[in-house]
């Protein structure tokens, strides 16, 4: 049965998000740059009462799960924003950081550790830092700042709010058949369930992939390559 003070913390759950996600879009626009403070503390008080309407409607063996399902998902989004919306190019580089850290959480979550390990390694550890270095030693580029802005950003706010309102519907009245899943896990760990697969399920789309990697990379060097 539902009560009142369900009804009352799921309005203020969507309200909350509703805020939050709105200050955040105008934050990121050129002509609120002078309100960014303001609109930053807006957008973390509507964040703050989405997350105690959802950590209140969740039952207590679950918030801590749904606490940290919200964190890394705010960690993505957050990231992804500020990568495309930040007139510095080394701070975007550096939202992509976050945003990839949120990616791993997200695989910690759904207890896939050595997938998140790898995230970190190579995307973080690796690639990105690699991007990092590549713009401190370029010349005339960490220090530029860029103006971010279309004029297809209405068009492109209003095709995002519609894929949004979508996903979001889909979700809700979306029903997952059931599934057995007693004596379906017969290897030991998720590490080894992923070497099993590349190795004996899926060997040739595995050897595929790193043929096509191979051919790209010998591309690039031939395309760069001064004659």
């Amino acid at each position: 049965m539902v009560t009142a003070a369900q009804v009352i913390l799921s309005y203020l759950l969507f309200l909350g998000l509703l805020l939050g996600v709105s200050s955040l879009i105008c934050a990121s626009l050129v002509r609120f740059m002078h309100r960014r403070r303001l609109l930053a503390l807006t957008a973390s008080v509507g964040f703050s009462c989405f997350l105690y309407g959802a950590l209140a409607l969740t039952p207590p063996g679950f918030r801590l799960f749904t606490f940290y399902f919200w964190l890394f998902a705010a960690t993505i989004i957050g990231g992804a924003i500020g990568t495309v919306t930040m007139r510095n190019v080394f701070h975007s580089a550096l939202m992509l950081i976050l945003c990839l850290f949120g990616v791993a959480g997200f695989f910690i979550l759904v207890n896939a550790e050595f997938l998140a390990a790898v995230q970190i390694i190579i995307y973080i550890g690796g690639i990105m830092v690699l991007f990092l270095f590549g713009i401190m030693v370029s010349q005339n580029i960490i220090g530029t700042e860029i103006r971010q802005n279309t004029p297809q950003a209405p068009w492109a706010a209003v095709v995002a709010t519609v894929l949004f309102l979508f996903m979001l519907v889909t979700g809700l009245f979306m029903n997952f058949p059931p599934q057995e899943t007693a004596g379906k896990f017969v290897l030991a760990n998720n590490t080894q369930s992923i070497g099993w697969s590349l190795m004996a399920t899926f060997t040739l789309p595995f050897e595929v992939a790193s043929l096509l990697l191979l051919i790209a990379m010998m591309g690039a060097i031939i395309l760069v390559r001064k004659d």
